[in-house]
């Protein structure tokens, strides 16, 4: 164990990580100091329903509607509008900017464990780890807005850590580790709550792949079992709040996840038809699940009719869903998983920096027809200027780069027999494609940027050898 640690802490001993942090605060601080709150506010995806709640919470001191106390607020996960909270009520007028300074150290502090986790993998690739951590454009454009994935991906790469100390220890303080970090990322975004109910298969499968067949076997089903009722008590509390309302426990309202599985449908629709994503969803509010939503948007908030409408317009939207034929949901998840590999987060950065173009280019994308990907991507591209595709371009280019040298990275580490890591981050990246469905999209990228980031240092060490061995016959 001590060996472990001291694998781990080898990252801080070296000046080029401490130069590599030092170069990300100067331009993170920079690019900051050239946003005004506006932009901030404006720019950030679904940012009102993060930030009323933080504003809620400090007058009330309760998660109710800002303006209707006597109402409970469900709509979001508890954790992201207290961590807003505190920040705004800290800096007051300077409170937006505040949180991003805060995610800024919360994205050198996931780049960091990334370094750690990296490094004891592989001693010496941890600060390269780190570094295509911190200046990959997704992440760091996510950090710079108002938004929940940074906080939520700090908190899985904690539990990821922690399920490596598992692993290479067995001990039940880690397990503990493991399940807080696994509960407080669900109460950031609610996606990984399956993660929590296949600990017990994790845990053992993981154990099996690093030390084969043994007479552990039971007491490993029982460390996960221990670590899946640790997340379980923690997200029990939050569970029961949502369940006032939804007349039983769960971690999400009826309401969020008919959104949800509407957006599902309506990119499905759009890439089986043909036709934009703005025409498909313009169609579908004229039909039945469509008015059956707008007649439960009249309904008084929290009411049991609420709940149950918004129950009916989920079911009728999975049934939408499961009318489709089989190769259409292939073709679908296929461009799905091309488009949540291969985008850049290019979005963000034309906010952030002010590239001025007349339509962004979510609502470029938006407005092309989508019958074919590749015309869609270029039609989007065209609405915008000569500096957003510049920048949309770049960020392609250096997301594909990203993702080659991680499947090198991936098919190196299996030449070699070491398939602990590659499993843990090629189950990572699987089960968030998989929750992701057809939506797929940098921002969803974000929490697995670490892990592809780790498997890209592995992939750039290979390639480097490779051409150091081919020097030699030259």
């Amino acid at each position: 164990e001590e060996l472990m640690l001291a694998g781990f802490l080898i990252l801080f001993s070296s000046r080029s990580f401490w130069l590599l942090q030092l170069a990300y605060f100067v331009a993170a601080l920079l690019l900051l100091a050239g946003m005004d709150s506006d932009i901030i506010y404006q720019a950030s995806a679904d940012v009102a329903s993060w930030i009323a709640p933080a504003r809620a919470l400090l007058t009330h001191q309760a998660f109710v509607l800002l303006g209707q106390p006597d109402v409970i607020d469900i709509y979001r996960p508890p954790l992201v509008p207290m961590f807003n909270a505190i920040f705004l009520w800290i800096g007051g007028n300077f409170g937006f900017k505040l949180i991003i300074i805060a995610q800024t150290i919360l994205l050198s502090l996931t780049a960091t464990m990334t370094g750690l986790i990296a490094n004891r993998l592989r001693s010496g690739i941890g600060v390269f780890a780190a570094a295509l951590v911190l200046f990959n454009p997704n992440s760091l454009s996510t950090a710079l807005l108002l938004q929940s994935e940074t906080l939520f991906t700090f908190f899985l790469i904690i539990s990821c850590a922690f399920l490596l100390f598992i692993i290479q220890t067995q001990k039940w303080q880690y397990a503990i580790g493991c399940a807080v970090a696994l509960s407080f990322a669900t109460l950031c975004r609610p996606t990984t709550q399956y993660l929590v109910v296949l600990m017990p298969f994790i845990l053992p499968t993981l154990l099996l792949i690093q030390y084969g067949p043994q007479r552990f076997l039971y007491r490993w089903i029982g460390l996960g079992m221990f670590a899946s009722i640790i997340s379980t008590v923690i997200l029990l509390p939050w569970a029961f709040f949502v369940g006032k309302v939804e007349g039983k426990p769960t971690l999400v309202s009826s309401e969020i996840s008919s959104i949800y599985v509407r957006d599902q449908l309506i990119t499905l629709e759009s890439y089986t038809s043909g036709l934009s994503i703005d025409a498909v969803s313009k169609k579908m509010k004229a039909e039945e699940a469509g008015l059956l939503r707008n007649s439960c948007n009249e309904l008084r908030l929290n009411s049991p009719d609420r709940v149950t409408c918004f129950q009916a317009a989920l079911k009728s939207n999975w049934k939408s869903i499961r009318g489709y034929a089989y190769l259409d949901y292939l073709r679908a998840m296929g461009r799905s998983i091309l488009s949540f590999t291969m985008s850049g987060g290019a979005g963000n950065w034309h906010n952030i920096i002010s590239a001025n173009q007349s339509v962004d280019i979510t609502s470029a994308w938006s407005s092309s027809e989508q019958g074919n990907a590749a015309f869609a991507f270029f039609r989007s591209l065209s609405q915008l200027n000569n500096a957003a595709i510049f920048i949309s371009l770049t960020c392609i280019l250096m997301s594909t780069c990203l993702k080659i040298f991680a499947v090198i990275g991936f098919a190196d580490l299996l030449r070699r027999r070491e398939f602990l890591g590659p499993m843990i981050f090629f189950g990572v990246c699987g089960y968030f494609i998989a929750t992701t469905l057809f939506l797929g999209q940098s921002r969803y990228r974000v929490p697995v940027e670490p892990y592809i980031s780790i498997l890209a240092a592995f992939g750039y060490l290979t390639v480097y050898e490779f051409f150091q061995k081919m020097k030699r016959y030259f």
